[in-house]
């Protein structure tokens, strides 16, 4: 599968390629990673995910309207698209935006964009001007911007996409980089190369290829034989990858969550519609071996959805208090109680995760805990891209997969949250009033603490519905040679940090 590389190329390889979509509306939240450096953001941030940054995005500058209801972006002169395709302007920023909501689009706040934001409107050459519907959008910049994870920050060449047209573009990319697009093999590869001088960085690499190398035994000997310089590895192969000849181990400190979910629980004749079956499922977990031995103590057994512990903290939510006692005596009690003494079927869907390879193994070993309180797991092996478009069209009712949620900072819980848990999000498991209200008050106040104090409330319902089952905290580990030694993955979702990475 890896061909030689050419000199000076940075070989990055992962368990699959996503959906291998090059197009930021075609492809998910995780397929990021393999185009992000193709792409400019809109709005940037800063390495650590603690806050925008104007020195990081193509917005030089922004202001929103004092009653939230829209914002002005002022972007950069002079940045240059790919192979001639000329300078990013206001319309290739409205472009990209509009086009989100489009019906090709399969943004991961596709939904959000139409219900919330209207059409962009180019104010001059390197302004714009995006308008609210309805009610306010301070949360405009997470969304458009690398705290939220998703691909609805990059901005793409209109003109390119135009003469093009949607499907060849959708596998000729264009964007503004520090590296333009060369070739993609289905299954294999992905080809970058060094667009020369970057109005940001300075492109360190002659190349860069993102490999897809399923099997995390061959992507060690490839480390070891210099065939590939970046890799996720499991925490239980931390020591023997420090030991090979030339390689080393990079680390992001409680860099992710680990949550399984309950798809579409509002479908009244699936079991995870009634809580005291979800939260027997929870009780069944033994969180605390998973984290000791599948993640070999580089894990904390963790209780609140999609988040990490310091954001927790960071909202005034005291996370300790959601962890879950493992108690399987009370979980089958509990079942009995919800009308199921004999157990029943339950769909489980498992597939890999880019940097977190135990996730397999993970799930397993939760369908295992789930056998012995007499619940039967039906278990669906696949790859996530299957699974996603499956959770888009409310193929799963009743089933459960799980996710991985990379650290973001406070401002991008209640964009994620409402992806999943807002009766309105793109993949709502969840059909709640109540917390459909917190989530749209945290995502439209104006008051920073109004926001916190609302995601603070989201989080304890969510906890005291059982709507979710977060199983641990983790640190993220990614094996290196010497070419990536220097790299700081900083800590935005679904971002490798290239700045760090690719930057010479």
């Amino acid at each position: 599968m890896a061909q030689a590389p050419s000199a000076g190329e940075l070989r990055i390889v992962f368990p699959s390629l996503w959906n291998e979509g090059l197009d930021p509306i075609l492809t998910s939240s995780s397929g990021s990673i393999g185009i992000a450096a193709i792409y400019d953001d809109l709005i940037g941030t800063k390495a650590d995910g603690s806050d925008f940054s104007k020195e990081t995005g193509l917005a030089g500058d922004w202001s929103m309207a004092p009653d939230g209801k829209s914002w002005t972006i002022r972007i950069r002169s002079g940045v240059q698209f790919h192979n001639g395709y000329g300078e990013v302007t206001a319309e290739d920023v409205k472009f990209s935006i509009d086009r989100l909501t489009s019906e090709r689009s399969v943004a991961q706040r596709k939904g959000h964009f139409r219900e919330r934001v209207g059409p962009v409107e180019i104010v001059d050459r390197y302004t714009v001007r995006v308008p609210a519907k309805a009610a306010p959008i301070p949360d405009l910049l997470s969304d458009l911007s690398a705290l939220q994870g998703s691909t609805e920050r990059f901005i793409v060449s209109r003109k390119a996409a135009e003469e093009m047209g949607p499907d060849k573009f959708a596998i000729n990319p264009v964007g503004s980089g520090p590296y333009r697009f060369i070739e993609r093999v289905g299954g294999q590869y992905i080809r970058l190369a060094s667009a020369g001088k970057h109005w940001r960085i300075q492109p360190r690499f002659e190349g860069v290829r993102f490999m897809a190398v399923p099997e995390e035994e061959t992507s060690i000997a490839m480390l070891g034989r210099g065939e590939a310089d970046v890799a996720p590895i499991g925490r239980n192969n931390i020591e023997r990858v420090k030991k090979q000849r030339g390689g080393d181990v990079v680390l992001q400190k409680s860099s992710a969550s680990l949550v399984v979910y309950f798809d579409d629980q509002f479908v009244e004749r699936v079991p995870v519609n009634k809580a005291k079956v979800r939260e027997a499922l929870n009780l069944a977990i033994d969180r605390k071996t998973i984290a000791e031995t599948l993640f070999e103590g580089y894990a904390r057994p963790f209780g609140t959805y999609y988040t990490q512990s310091v954001i927790a903290e960071s909202v005034g939510h005291d996370w300790k208090g959601d962890l879950y006692p493992f108690d399987p005596v009370k979980a089958r009690q509990l079942l009995a109680e919800a009308g199921y003494p004999n157990g029943f079927d339950i769909d489980v869907w498992i597939y890999p995760w880019i940097g977190v390879p135990e996730g397999p193994d993970m799930m397993h070993a939760i369908a295992g805990m789930w056998e012995k309180i007499g619940v039967r797991p039906q278990v669906q092996q696949t790859e996530y891209g299957v699974v996603r478009a499956k959770l888009l069209k409310g193929e799963m009712p009743g089933a459960v997969g799980y996710f991985v949620a990379p650290a973001r900072p406070w401002q991008g819980i209640p964009g994620i949250y409402r992806v999943f848990m807002h009766s309105k999000g793109s993949f709502s498991h969840v059909q709640q009033p109540e917390l459909d209200t917190l989530l749209d008050t945290a995502a439209t106040a104006l008051d920073a603490s109004a926001a916190k104090t609302s995601i603070a409330e989201a989080m304890r319902r969510i906890r005291a519905g059982h709507l979710a089952a977060p199983i641990v905290e983790l640190d993220q580990a990614y094996g290196v040679t010497a070419k990536a030694k220097h790299w700081d993955p900083g800590f935005r979702p679904q971002n490798l940090n290239f700045d760090s990475l690719l930057a010479r």
